[in-house]
């Protein structure tokens, strides 16, 4: 998903000039020592030759220190990309056929399928929606229901409930899991939970440069018990279009620990990402293809 994911964002930024982030795009009158907006002078700080890739920029930006247009950079960054995945998400209507035979594939997996996610986007619940197959944010939530886990945290979800101080009036709110501090709206699962821009900041999705180990806290702990349950549960995990980040190393090591006795297959069009994952899980079955033309997003 982050391929080419850093001119998109910036272009959505420049089109769409939204209030919360539109004074850092520009000048500010009686500022003369600076010579573009805060955001920009934010990038150019990290990247002056503009080589990185979202990803890096916004690890670049997070290890900056004490300079107020990183930190601009950064957050305006995180609220565009959000906004981006929230406008492409209202113009889809219907996943595409790949994504609805990939649904209807895991709907009809008599073993179980589970789906473990590193996208933010709600795309893979939209499909189980689409062929009326439960899902859920947990694993063994019941046997009818299939897991989506998102140890990167989605873009319908809210970390209100880690403020103690918040008791929001909404009744409709869910955990995602028992315990869990993270939580989406149930009455409209597939909708934006912050649609009026009230507290962007509680929408929960990590980033790289975040502290992601399950240790920093429990929600992230109770995902990766997810993870690791589902997959130690499976004969065989497949990866489609993940490219096993070397910047992601806990990701990366705890995948590798717990595919070591599993058959592993890694669809992915990129040779340099099937080649990180051989490299990593030397018995992994690479398979240079798209999503759309791989045996998953077929009719079964």
């Amino acid at each position: 998903m982050v391929r080419g994911l850093k001119r998109r964002v910036i272009h959505f930024l420049e089109a769409e000039q939204h209030e919360s982030y539109f004074a850092d795009l520009r000048i500010r009158d009686g500022w003369p020592e600076f010579s573009d907006g805060l955001f920009y002078l934010g990038l150019k700080c990290v990247d002056p030759e503009d080589r990185l890739e979202f990803e890096e920029l916004l690890i670049a930006l997070s290890r900056a220190t004490n300079q107020d247009h990183t930190s601009v950079a950064n957050e305006v960054l995180r609220i565009g990309v959000a906004r981006l995945l929230w406008c492409i998400t209202f113009f889809i209507h219907r996943a595409s056929a790949p994504y609805e035979n990939f649904a209807y594939q895991i709907a009809s997996n008599s073993d179980g399928a589970a789906v473990v996610s590193f996208n933010w986007d709600i795309l893979v619940e939209r499909a189980l929606t689409q062929v009326n197959r439960p899902w859920s944010y947990a694993a063994g939530d019941a046997p009818t229901c299939t897991p989506v886990i998102k140890p990167h945290g989605s873009i319908n979800w809210s970390s209100f409930a880690q403020d103690p101080g918040m008791s929001p009036l909404y009744s409709a709110w869910r955990p995602i899991a028992p315990g869990s501090t993270l939580s989406f709206d149930a009455a409209h699962p597939l909708g934006n939970p912050d649609f009026e821009e009230a507290n962007p900041h509680l929408r929960y999705c990590l980033f790289p440069g975040d502290p992601d180990l399950p240790g920093s806290h429990p929600d992230l702990a109770r995902l990766w018990a997810d993870v690791a349950q589902l997959v130690t549960d499976s004969d065989k995990v497949v990866f489609i279009g993940y490219s096993l980040p070397a910047y992601d190393q806990f990701a990366r090591a705890e995948l590798q620990r717990l595919c070591t006795s599993r058959i592993v297959e890694v669809i992915d069009p990129c040779s340099d990402a099937l080649a990180a994952f051989q490299s990593q899980i030397p018995h992994a079955i690479a398979i240079r293809q798209t999503f759309g033309s791989c045996q998953y997003a077929q009719k079964a």
